[in-house]
């Protein structure tokens, strides 16, 4: 059986994952509804789709007008047959008219149209809302759940420090290299198979040698010299075992050059001293949420033959890169509008906690204070101990669908409009478990999209919260909307009935109450339901 924790699981073949490369013998332990992927399919079916709050209090508005309406309706009838004398048939005809007038019969109307100009506005801004009145649940939204990885960061591995062996950390900057600096980023291309492609094409190739050769590109190095200079011979692909890659060249002297990247305990480097300076180096870049490379040469005078990765016995060492998936530059800004508009936004991710972490407090999502639990940590806690924690936790890592399922309904059960956004299959049950789920467009699956109400075009954390904006505009237009419609027909009920009461002349004709209703119900009501945000 799957361990509990299955983003370290180790050994096991997922069923929907695609193999690329390798070979393995397999034992199937599960088929159908009983695989991770059948859990999933499981929970979507046993998920319910949330009724919008618009929804909820239009109900909850027409019920009480209807009662008021016949309720009124009744009055008018009793009192102008016994108090005005009035034949049973005008009587019928007034207050029957009365009730018409009562109803803000155009109220559907304007809530549909005020919801469809949302839309429509959304969609120019990338935010494609695949139901209606998601366009005002959005509004109401006052906790996100967010993805991290291509919402929150750019999806885009990018070398930000490196630290060449002997020397301080550096960051990456459009500065002028040093000959050392300069040998050990060409060492890097050297020993790297990623390719940059038009600006209209995907680049191709992993994504930490894409992050090498984006830096190449950045210091102006020509890969491409270096490679006639150092022509390769042989190549030991990368593997998770070893985990390492290591390529051998010929030197324009005619001897060979081994160059070896990869993690930073896996290559025997040749400095006594070496483990001890790269271990506190490594820490301090793991601190800030990079990722380790480790990269070194080793030189041979002769050719080393077929076995010439088994002889990288002294290995000098080059230094070490840190890279990360940076965050979107936008990212920052809209979280902190985020929270001056009352919203709480919660990191939601498979990372590790402390790269979560890390990333978190950069963009502003994790301050001091706050809490950062993994999957099995949130497994430990009851409901209560969650609702009593909820609002202190702000990143969850390593999480299963089920905790993605978890966080949601913690936050509802507050009483909060939560927003969840994915673009996995098994982010999907939390997408419709959420008030508004929120696909991506460009990475999500087609079953994220399906089960999430609204789907960013442009994959970005900013979109939403434009979206936001946009959605409590709809919502106040249609709350002013509703409240000149009530006026006038308040206006309208209670006229008549004061007129009947102190036995005066009825102010209105049956066909007049209608007139004016349809006049006041309709084009002003619906001009109220277009107007601009403001900030």
């Amino acid at each position: 059986t799957a361990p509990d924790d299955l983003g370290d699981a180790a050994n096991y073949i997922f069923s929907g994952t695609a193999i690329t490369s390798g070979k393995a013998t397999a034992i199937v332990t599960a088929t159908g509804m009983d695989t991770e992927l059948g859990k999933i399919a499981a929970l979507l079916n046993q998920t319910k789709k949330q009724t919008t709050p618009l929804a909820k209090r239009l109900n909850t508005l027409g019920k009480r007008l209807s009662f008021v309406a016949i309720l009124g309706g009744i009055i008018t009838i009793l009192l102008a047959t016994l108090l005005h004398q009035e034949g049973f048939t005008d009587s019928l005809m007034l207050g029957v008219s009365l009730a018409i007038a009562a109803v803000p019969e155009t109220l559907p109307v304007i809530v549909t149209l005020s919801l469809a100009h949302g839309v429509q506005k959304m969609a120019k801004r990338h935010a494609i809302i695949r139901q209606v009145t998601a366009v005002e649940t959005i509004g109401n939204v006052n906790v996100i759940a967010s993805d991290k990885t291509g919402t929150l960061t750019q999806n885009r591995m990018t070398i930000t420090h490196f630290w060449p062996y002997g020397k301080e950390i550096h960051k990456v900057a459009k500065t002028k290299l040093s000959a050392n600096d300069t040998r050990f980023f060409k060492y890097l291309g050297l020993a790297t198979n990623a390719h940059l492609t038009a600006d209209d094409e995907p680049d191709i190739g992993d994504a930490t040698e894409l992050a090498i050769v984006r830096l190449l590109d950045h210091y102006d190095l020509s890969r491409t010299e270096a490679e006639q200079t150092y022509p390769r011979v042989a190549e030991a692909p990368f593997s998770s075992d070893k985990k390492t890659m290591a390529t051998l060249h010929r030197t324009p002297d005619g001897h060979y050059l081994a160059i070896i990247k990869g993690a930073v305990d896996r290559i025997n480097f040749a400095p006594e001293n070496w483990e001890q300076t790269a271990t506190a180096i490594h820490d301090q870049m793991t601190a800030q949420a990079l990722r380790v490379l480790a990269a070194g040469y080793q030189q041979f005078e002769t050719d080393p033959g077929e076995n010439w990765e088994a002889q990288l016995t002294a290995v000098q060492p080059l230094g070490l890169i840190g890279i990360i998936d940076p965050p979107r530059p936008e990212v920052p800004a809209a979280i902190r509008a985020a929270k001056q508009a009352g919203i709480t936004t919660v990191m939601i991710t498979g990372d590790h906690k402390v790269t979560a972490t890390a990333i978190a407090r950069h963009i502003g999502i994790f301050k001091d204070g706050d809490m950062a639990l993994t999957g099995m940590e949130l497994d430990a806690l009851s409901d209560a101990e969650l609702d009593e924690k909820i609002d202190k936790i702000s990143v969850y890592a390593r999480v299963s669908p089920e905790n993605k399922i978890r966080i949601v309904d913690g936050w509802q059960r507050r009483g909060n409009i939560v927003s969840m956004t994915g673009d996995g299959v098994n982010d999907a049950p939390a997408l419709k478990k959420a008030d508004i789920g929120v696909a991506m467009g460009i990475t999500g699956t087609e079953v994220s999209k399906d089960a999430a109400a609204m789907i960013l075009a442009d994959d970005n954390f900013a979109t939403i919260i434009k979206a936001v904006a946009n959605g409590r505009n709809v919502y106040r237009n249609i709350k002013n909307a509703v409240l000149y419609l009530l006026s006038g027909n308040t206006a309208a009920i209670f006229t008549v009935l004061y007129t009947s009461l102190m036995a005066l002349p009825v102010p209105f004709a049956p066909v007049q109450l209608l007139f004016i209703n349809l006049l006041t119900d309709s084009l002003p009501a619906l001009a109220i339901g277009m107007e601009p945000a403001d900030e």
